[in-house]
C-alpha cells in the first residue's frame, strides 16, 4: 500500500472510474477522429484529477503538460502494446520478429526523445511543490465535495468544496509566511 507506483495506478483507475464518463459527455464530437481525441483528453483529464495530489506529495511538481504528451504516449504506447505481443507470437519466425523488434526499438527511442524534448520546456513542469500529508489529505477532501457537487448540482457542495479549498490555500499560506 505504502508503494507510489501502487498509489498511482490504484488513484488512476478509480479516477478514470469516477470522472472519464462525466467528461465525455460535456462534449458531444460528431467526427469519429476528434471524437476518439476528444476521449483521449477525457481520459488524460479524468486520471490526472485524483493522481495530483499523490503526485504532488511523492515527487514535489506538477507536469503542466500532461495533457500534450499524454496525446503523443498513449496512442504510441498503446500501438507498442499490440506490437509487442504480436511479436510473442512471432518469434518463431526470426526473420519477421527480428524487423519488427527493430520497429518497436525505433518507436520506443521516439517516443522517448518526444518525451524528453517536451519535458526540456521552460515552463512544462511546476518545480518546488512541497505538501505535507495533512494538505494532501485536504486535497482529497476538496476533490470528494467536488465531485458530489458535480454528480449532485446541490450549491451544499460547492460551498464545502469552497470551505475546504480556502483552508487548504489558508494553510498553505500560513506555512509559507
Amino acid at each position: 500500500l505504502m508503494d507510489v507506483g501502487f498509489q498511482l495506478s490504484y488513484m488512476a483507475v478509480l479516477s478514470l472510474l469516477l470522472f472519464y464518463t462525466s467528461f465525455v459527455k460535456l462534449l458531444t464530437v460528431a467526427h469519429f477522429f476528434l471524437s476518439w481525441i476528444w476521449k483521449l483528453i477525457a481520459a488524460t483529464l479524468a486520471a490526472q484529477i485524483l493522481t495530483t495530489p499523490i503526485c504532488l506529495y511523492y515527487f514535489h511538481q506538477f507536469p503542466v503538460l500532461f495533457l500534450v504528451s499524454n496525446l503523443l504516449a498513449v496512442p504510441t504506447t498503446t500501438v507498442l502494446l499490440y506490437s509487442e505481443i504480436s511479436l510473442l507470437f512471432l518469434s518463431p519466425c526470426t526473420q519477421i520478429a527480428s524487423v519488427l523488434g527493430d520497429v518497436i526499438s525505433i518507436i520506443i527511442q521516439w517516443l522517448h526523445a518526444c518525451i524528453l524534448n517536451i519535458s526540456s520546456w521552460r515552463f512544462a513542469v511546476w518545480h518546488s511543490i512541497h505538501l505535507h500529508i495533512l494538505e494532501v489529505l485536504v486535497l482529497y477532501v476538496f476533490l470528494f465535495f467536488l465531485m458530489l457537487w458535480w454528480s449532485q448540482k446541490q450549491t451544499k457542495w460547492l460551498l464545502g468544496s469552497c470551505s475546504i479549498l480556502l483552508i487548504f490555500i489558508s494553510g498553505c499560506c500560513w506555512q509559507r509566511f
